[in-house]
């Protein structure tokens, strides 16, 4: 009887590892989706702003700048969508907000809106100030896994030391 509990509860910590990433994940999707109205298009997807979403997961240019923005929040992710929206975050001559507009992933290089006239390159203009840039916050790949980690890791062993307490003391 107590094995069969410590199977099942091994099972039930595997398959929900790593849930609470992505539930924040599937809410910043609903952000963008609602924020654009892009709802039933490709771009109401993960890959977006995702290169890849199996593990392990990795970000594309449109999902690194959201992340970089200093507003960003993964509560509260819509002021950080606004602020790249000029931004072209995969380099392919489109600003993020064009290729959103034309249902083109921001994030891709190879997928980009369609134009009858070519791209050409702007002339420098010299300005009279100095404008500041705007100020991002780098955001390291570990960062979000060891957390991730930590809190899981740190259930994990609540988990299991519930398990031997319960199903390992001795009986009196």
């Amino acid at each position: 009887m107590n094995r069969k509990i410590l199977v099942i509860l091994v099972i039930t910590i595997i398959a929900f590892a790593g849930v609470q990433h992505s539930l924040a994940n599937i809410f910043i999707k609903g952000k963008f989706t609602e924020l654009y109205d892009v709802s039933g298009t490709k771009l109401d997807s993960c890959q977006t702003c995702m290169a890849s979403t199996t593990p392990p997961v990795s970000w594309n240019a449109y999902g690194t700048d959201l992340r970089s923005d200093i507003d960003f929040s993964r509560t509260n992710p819509e002021q950080a969508m606004r602020n790249i929206e000029s931004l072209d975050s995969d380099g392919d001559g489109f600003t993020n907000i064009e290729e959103i507009r034309n249902l083109t992933f921001p994030g891709d290089a190879s997928d980009f809106p369609v134009s009858e006239t070519p791209l050409s390159t702007p002339e420098a203009t010299l300005t009279p100030e100095d404008t500041p840039a705007r100020q991002q916050t780098p955001v390291p790949e570990e960062i979000e896994t060891v957390s991730t980690n930590s809190v899981t890791a740190f259930a994990t062993l609540v988990m299991f030391a519930a398990v031997y307490f319960l199903a390992f003391r001795k009986k009196e």
